[in-house]
């Protein structure tokens, strides 16, 4: 019948009559002292005495020194230990487990801050463009809204020297009309005069010369009949040319007269686009310093957000350094006491 192998108690017996004599335990010690064994089976048990070795807390190995006698003492004196520790890790744990619960309603409080926070930064964000996109679009209708209040003014700086251009032309005619019926009056006044000496001097003369008088009178006459058809002539074309020029001097006071109504329009309207253009300028810098406020409250609540985030950090850190602490007095209270 083959015989047993070593078992584990046994080794750890052996090491420990090692310890007390002073010498190291080693495989070819423990083999000599129990004078069998395999060197497999004894470097195994061996390690798992090291490894309970570096496990167990210094009590326990300062235990494993005590005389027997003291063995019992101690075995009850860890067992109260023990008790009062389950009681007290009890506590510690409900506690632990109330702070763990309190920081994780903080941190889900935290939580939903900084989502309400982001919420709120992203609909600043959104505010912010729309103001800026409203910016843009009334410096647009700004720019447009100049360059008519310009255009009209040129169209109105047109408009006006037009209208001295015609009145300069008007004056230029009617100059023209008086100095043209003068040289016809003097004309006529000169004909009637030299007809009248003419005929002073053939009066004069022999009644021989009567007849070629009467000739020449009805010449004259005839003369002063053609000049009168060409003064009436004249007369009515300077009539006509002159309600001409009537006419166009009626035509340029109504062109005046619309170019004033046309000209009071465009200062109506020049007045009302200067007041669109104030209003809106005034709503653009209201709208500047709200998108000032906008970027102020926005970076307030980015520095909120960071606090949160912060706080938050360190409420799962706090909770980390609880559950380490736990796991620690788990691993206290379930640390066996190696008692031979």
């Amino acid at each position: 019948m083959a015989r047993k192998g070593v078992e584990y108690q046994e080794v750890v017996t052996v090491i420990q009559q090692l310890q007390r004599q002073g010498d190291n335990p080693t495989v070819q010690r423990i083999r000599e002292l129990l004078g069998t064994g395999s060197f497999t089976t004894l470097s195994e048990h061996l390690r798992t005495w090291r490894e309970n070795q570096r496990d167990a807390s210094a009590l326990q190995q300062d235990a494993q020194q005590l005389p027997e006698e003291l063995m019992a003492i101690t075995q009850k004196l860890w067992e109260a230990a023990c008790f009062q520790a389950d009681e007290k890790l009890s506590e510690y744990q409900q506690e632990a487990d109330e702070e763990i619960r309190k920081a994780l309603r903080e941190k889900h409080q935290a939580l939903e801050t900084a989502q309400l926070s982001e919420e709120k930064n992203q609909l600043l964000d959104q505010k912010n463009n729309q103001l800026l996109q409203e910016s843009k679009q009334q410096a647009a209708q700004i720019s447009r809204l100049e360059e008519q209040l310009n255009q009209r003014g040129k169209d109105l700086e047109t408009a006006t020297q037009q209208t001295q251009q015609l009145e300069k032309e008007l004056a230029a005619s009617k100059q023209l009309l008086s100095q043209r019926q003068e040289e016809h009056q003097g004309q006529l006044k000169a004909l009637e005069e030299r007809s009248q000496a003419d005929l002073q001097q053939e009066q004069a003369r022999n009644e021989a010369n009567q007849q070629r008088w009467l000739k020449e009178v009805d010449l004259a006459r005839q003369q002063t009949k053609m000049l009168q058809e060409d003064y009436n002539r004249d007369q009515q074309q300077w009539q006509a040319q002159e309600k001409k020029l009537l006419d166009q001097q009626k035509n340029l006071e109504n062109a005046n007269k619309e170019l004033l109504q046309s000209q009071e329009k465009q200062a109506l309207e020049h007045q009302q686009l200067e007041q669109q253009l104030a209003t809106l300028r005034e709503e653009a810098a209201s709208l500047r310093q709200e998108r000032d406020t906008t970027k102020e409250e926005l970076q307030r609540l980015h520095s909120e957000q960071r606090g949160y985030w912060q706080k938050l950090e360190e409420k799962n850190n706090r909770i980390q350094s609880l559950e380490a602490d736990l796991r620690q007095l788990k691993e206290r209270h379930t640390s066996p006491l190696i008692l031979t």
